[in-house]
């Protein structure tokens, strides 16, 4: 009797957790994928299986193993029930961190999460598998990965919200959506007051442990940029998702639009996060506005709630990987970015290599200073200033107010002093040899 009630329970369960996104306009096959999709035996089985909790942490501990000049694994807080969320750090450990080989002397900070809806499985496999790849790429001596983990640190929480990712439910323990629950335009349109709704914001912003210790967290590192990963739609957001006003660095986002679709085939669409529906209280919306760093919502897939798959989870999301390769490779470019580059006549030019616009750039050279007002994206301008002794400048790297400032600096080799034309030169070798032939005539004539 009793194991009866259980199924009926079970499949209660299964039947009821498409529902879990019911508001969410994307495709939801959930329980016809679970019960319809036969398995691949061909492949192995990991790759058939999303990663819950335990095996996140276990495939932490193996890469921290197999690479321990790239990986080192930490817990940055835990759920009300004490459940961990773990973290993993990505770098060449070998390149100190103020050591990076950029004018800005430091490595730039990637900040990727995922599962803030704990069965939206896929957003936590785009990480994992990610960060798989770019791990075995570096240790086998790839040079663009190598490159890239010289410059770059990346901070990974795969799941923000276990307890929901243990119990397949979107929301947390305290049935709160930690998606709403950022300390930024918190409680207003696109989130519910009532607890019953998918949407509740909580009781007070940041009132969750997962979401009080992902904020702090990145308040800590100060991300360059940040990527969540959900999924229900195959699309990438950017700010604003609370209002349908364009956000500061419109300009800049939009720009990606084009690019991102191209090197997702065509497999995910771009656009502002309101385009979708206002959301308040959301991660990227928060991590763009308090930190001024650009936050973006990648929605992985339209499948949701699908813990195995007839093929493996790395082709399925095989453009997507792409996509998050592309962003994050790119994050020196994701706003202003000015060097001081000589052009073929040796003169000095100020040029930004950043997407976005480059304003109040000020450079100091031989006890000099020059202010340029802007500077658009791939333009140049002449910098008549004595860079010969080396040079520093800065600039936001946003329009956004809160946006840190890049700051640059500028070695010039000292020219080679020149021969001291004072000192007496030794003979050459050619007027030695003179000197011997002269002296044995004299002799022979003696």
């Amino acid at each position: 009797m009793r194991a009866g009630v259980l199924a009926a329970l079970l499949l209660a369960l299964l039947l009821a957790a498409p529902l879990a996104a019911a508001d969410h306009p994307g495709s939801n096959k959930g329980l016809r994928g679970l019960l319809g999709l036969p398995l691949d035996v061909t492949a192995p089985l990991d790759t058939n299986l999303v990663h819950r909790l335990p095996t996140v942490d276990a495939k932490m501990g193996a890469w921290e193993a197999a690479f321990p000049d790239f990986v080192e694994r930490q817990t940055i807080g835990a759920t009300s029930a004490g459940l961990p969320l773990y973290n993993v750090r990505v770098t060449d450990e070998r390149v100190a961190f103020d050591a990076a080989p950029l004018s800005t002397g430091q490595k730039l900070r990637v900040y990727l999460d995922g599962g803030h809806h704990g069965n939206e499985y896929l957003g936590v496999e785009l990480v994992m598998y990610y960060l798989e790849g770019l791990l075995t790429d570096a240790a086998a001596g790839d040079e663009a990965a190598l490159d890239y983990l010289a410059k770059v640190e990346i901070y990974a929480t795969p799941i923000i919200n276990p307890t929901g990712n243990f119990a397949d439910t979107r929301k947390n323990g305290n049935l709160v959506d930690v998606n709403r629950n950022y300390d930024f335009h918190w409680g207003e349109e696109g989130a519910s007051d009532n607890v019953a709704d998918f949407t509740y914001h909580g009781s007070a912003a940041e009132s969750e442990p997962e979401v009080k210790a992902n904020a702090d967290f990145q308040r800590e590192i100060h991300p360059d940029i940040v990527v969540t990963m959900h999924t229900g739609i195959a699309e990438f957001y950017w700010p604003w998702g609370w209002t349908h006003d364009p956000a500061p660095d419109d300009a800049l986002f939009t720009s990606l639009e084009a690019p991102f679709e191209n090197v997702t085939n065509g497999r995910v669409d771009a656009m502002q996060g309101a385009e979708l529906y206002i959301v308040s209280g959301a991660s990227d919306d928060w991590a763009y506005s308090e930190l001024g760093a650009p936050g973006f919502t990648f929605e992985v897939h339209e499948d949701q709630f699908i813990p195995v798959y007839g093929e493996p989870i790395p082709a399925i999301i095989s453009d997507q990987l792409a996509g998050l390769d592309w962003i994050v490779k790119n994050v020196r470019h994701i706003g202003a970015w000015v060097e001081l580059r000589q052009d073929e006549t040796g003169a000095w030019l100020a040029v930004n290599e950043g997407w976005g616009a480059a304003t109040n750039v000020t450079i100091l050279a031989g006890g000099e200073t020059l202010v340029i007002p802007r500077i658009e994206r791939d333009e140049s301008f002449p910098v008549a200033l004595d860079v010969e002794q080396g040079a520093s400048w800065s600039y936001p790297a946003l329009f956004i107010e809160t946006t840190k400032t890049r700051t640059h600096t500028l070695d010039v080799a000292t020219p080679a002093t020149a021969p001291d034309t004072a000192s007496v030169p030794a003979p050459g070798v050619a007027l030695a040899a003179v000197a011997l032939v002269g002296l044995a005539l004299a002799l022979r004539r003696r």
